[in-house]
C-alpha cells in the first residue's frame, strides 16, 4: 500500500496537473488544503482524492499530523508513506523506484528511518548532493536531512518516533524529522535513483566566494523562530547546531545587508525573536 500526502496553498492548474501525477502512480492519495477556501473543484471528479479543507494555514506538520492521526483512515504500520509539495514535478515511475530503491537497503540490513531524491535546483540550475554522506549503494548514501517532498517512509516508522513536530510550521520540519530518525538509530538516507525537480527560495546571490539563497521576507520569520527553538532540542546533532547558530546570529545580518526590502525582513526577524520568547508556534500573524 502506498500513500502519498500533499499539503496544498491557493494552488495554481499547473499545481493540479503535478498532483494528478503523483494521483497516477498511488494507491491512495491525501489532499491537505491549508486554503481558507475550497480548491476540490480543480480535481477531476472521476478522481478518487481524499481532499481535507482546513479553511486555515495549519502549515505542514500539523496538516500531516491530522491526517496520520485520523483513526478513521485504516493506516497499517506497513504502508509506505510518500509526502509532497503542491509544485513537486514528478517522472513516470518515480514513486516505485523510491520505493524499490528503499527495500534494496532494508534487504541490505540497513535500518531506514526515511529516504528522499537528490533534487535538481531551478534556482541555481544544478544538481543538488549534500556535501557530507556516506555511500551505502551505488545509488544511494545516508545524509543528515532531506527536504519534504518525495520524503519517503513507513507509517511503522512515523508512529515510532510521534510523527511530524506540530510545533515547526514551515522551514525545518523535514530537517528535524530527519534528526528525530537518526536520534531513534534509524538512517536518513538520499537517492539519485530519482531526481526531483525542485525550487529552493527564490535566487541566489553571491558575495564573493560566499553563495546566499534568497528567501520572501516572511521566511526569515520561520528560520529565525525555528532555529531558536530547534538550538535548544537535545536530538539536535551538535554539528547541526552550528548551522543553527549561523542561522541565527549570521545570516539574518547578511540578508539585511545585501538583500533587498530590509526594513519588512527586519520587522520579520523581530517578530520570529518575539514570538519564539512567547512560545508561539503557528502562522506569522505580521
Amino acid at each position: 500500500m502506498i500513500t502519498a500526502i500533499i499539503t496544498i496553498y491557493y494552488p495554481n492548474i499547473n499545481n493540479i496537473e503535478n498532483i494528478l501525477k503523483i494521483y497516477k502512480q498511488v494507491d491512495k492519495l491525501i489532499v491537505c488544503d491549508n486554503s481558507e477556501c475550497s480548491h476540490l473543484n480543480l480535481f477531476p471528479p472521476e478522481f478518487n482524492i481524499h481532499y481535507i479543507l482546513f479553511e486555515k494555514n495549519n502549515g505542514l506538520s500539523k496538516a500531516f499530523n491530522f491526517v496520520l492521526k485520523d483513526k478513521d483512515i485504516d493506516w497499517k504500520d506497513d504502508e509506505f508513506v510518500v509526502f509532497f509539495d503542491q509544485d513537486s514535478v514528478i517522472e513516470d515511475n518515480y514513486i516505485n523506484k523510491l520505493i524499490n530503491e528503499y527495500n534494496l537497503l532494508v534487504f541490505k540490513g540497513y535500518q531506514i528511518g526515511c529516504l528522499g531524491p537528490v533534487f535538481f535546483n531551478n534556482s541555481n540550475n544544478t544538481v543538488e548532493y549534500p556535501k557530507n554522506k556516506k555511500i551505502v549503494s551505488k545509488n544511494s548514501f545516508i545524509v543528515n536531512d532531506i527536504i519534504t517532498s518525495s520524503l519517503l517512509t513507513t507509517y511503522k516508522n512515523l508512529k515510532s518516533i510521534g510523527f511530524w513536530n506540530d510545533n515547526l510550521f514551515l522551514d525545518m520540519a523535514d530537517w528535524d524529522l530527519c534528526w528525530r530518525f537518526t536520534n531513534a538509530n534509524k538512517l536518513c538516507c538520499m537517492t539519485d535513483i530519482v531526481i526531483l525537480n525542485h525550487t529552493v527560495g527564490i535566487g541566489e546571490k553571491r558575495i564573493g566566494k560566499l553563495k546566499l539563497r534568497v528567501s520572501n521576507p516572511y521566511r526569515e520569520y520561520y528560520q529565525i523562530r525555528d532555529s531558536l527553538y530547534l538550538i535548544f532540542k537535545r536530538y539536535v546533532p551538535k554539528k547541526v547546531k552550528l548551522n543553527l547558530a549561523a542561522k541565527i546570529f549570521i545570516f539574518p545580518i547578511l540578508h539585511l545587508i545585501f538583500f533587498e526590502k530590509r526594513i519588512l525582513r527586519a520587522k520579520y526577524i523581530m517578530l520570529g525573536i518575539k514570538d519564539f520568547i512567547k512560545g508561539y508556534h503557528g502562522e506569522v500573524t505580521y
